[in-house]
């Protein structure tokens, strides 16, 4: 099997649902796909824990999808105060995650809380 195969064979087996399958290869890569399959297998504490250590790298403090993966873990563990950091700067990053995060239901119950404290830091700018 090709490099090319196995990644795509992880994708297709993400995108079937069948995430079991596909996570070996994608921890294998380390980053976002892999935090995103374990949220999908519901294994939130160490999706929490993987985007924690990518945030450490002050290179991807930048990167709006991190930050957005973050406010999702956040929430998952019920840390309000994180997932609205988190998702607060996901936002700032990338406007368009807004309405993404509206219709999102892994954050669309802290998104007035969110656009609250974006509309503040807006007005103080």
């Amino acid at each position: 099997t090709t490099p090319k195969n196995s990644y795509l064979k992880a994708v297709v087996n993400t995108l079937n649902g069948n995430y079991a399958e596909a996570y070996p290869y994608m921890a294998s890569k380390g980053g976002l796909n892999e935090v995103l399959v374990l949220l999908c297998m519901g294994r939130n504490k160490e999706a929490d824990a993987k985007i924690s250590v990518l945030l450490e790298d002050k290179k991807n403090w930048t990167n709006p999808n991190i930050w957005y993966v973050k406010a999702i873990c956040a929430n998952r563990l019920e840390d309000l105060g994180w997932a609205i950091e988190a998702l607060t700067q996901a936002i700032t990053l990338d406007p368009k995650l807004e309405e993404i995060a509206r219709l999102d239901s892994d954050v669309m119950d802290i998104m007035d809380i969110t656009w609250f404290s974006l509309t503040v830091s807006r007005t103080r700018a």
